[in-house]
């Protein structure tokens, strides 16, 4: 039963009422022109706190202005053949020390022991450092002594032949 825009419902015992409220839109809104539309994207920032921070550190950097443009501005930033190279013994020898403890770990031998050494001199782990850099002297035909002069085309050698010199110390080791 409908009685002044109020909905009355009939149970078995008792009447249970339902508001419907009234909607009454006094002041009408007219959208004359779209000049100054912003849309606020910080709502999307909301769900990632990473995002939150990264947005945070840049203000508080002082870092302001569209982030396409500060983000094209990072990537065009060159590289010389100098610091790639650098970059890239530095990463091969990080890439050394990584692999010669997973070879370790594999093994289930204790780094700081020197028992693979047979002149005991080096603890296992840097016998192991030792025997993949032997192998990549070996690859290159260099002396120890000269990994600084190593040109960007041997170290793209060493990096497509690695996993081959690891597979032959392992075989060696085990």
């Amino acid at each position: 039963m409908i009685v002044d825009n109020r909905v009355i419902l009939f149970f078995a015992t008792e009447p249970m009422e339902r508001l419907q409220p009234a909607l009454k839109y006094d002041e009408k809104i007219d959208i004359g022109e779209q000049t100054k539309v912003l849309l606020d994207k910080s709502a999307l920032l909301a769900d990632d706190p990473t995002a939150i921070d990264a947005v945070l550190y840049l203000h508080s950097a002082g870092i302001t202005g569209n982030i396409n443009d500060l983000l094209q501005q990072v990537e065009k930033i060159p590289v010389t053949k100098v610091n790639k190279r650098q970059a890239q013994r530095q990463a091969l020898n990080d890439k050394v020390k990584n692999t010669a403890g997973q070879i370790i770990a594999k093994l289930k031998i204790n780094p700081k022991a020197k028992g693979m050494d047979r002149s005991f001199r080096n603890n296992n782990f840097a016998y192991v450092i030792s025997l993949i850099n032997r192998e990549i002297n070996k690859t290159l035909n260099k002396s120890p002594g000269e990994r600084h002069d190593l040109n960007a085309s041997e170290l793209d050698l060493i990096d497509s032949r690695f996993p081959h010199i690891i597979a032959k110390i392992e075989h060696e080791l085990s």
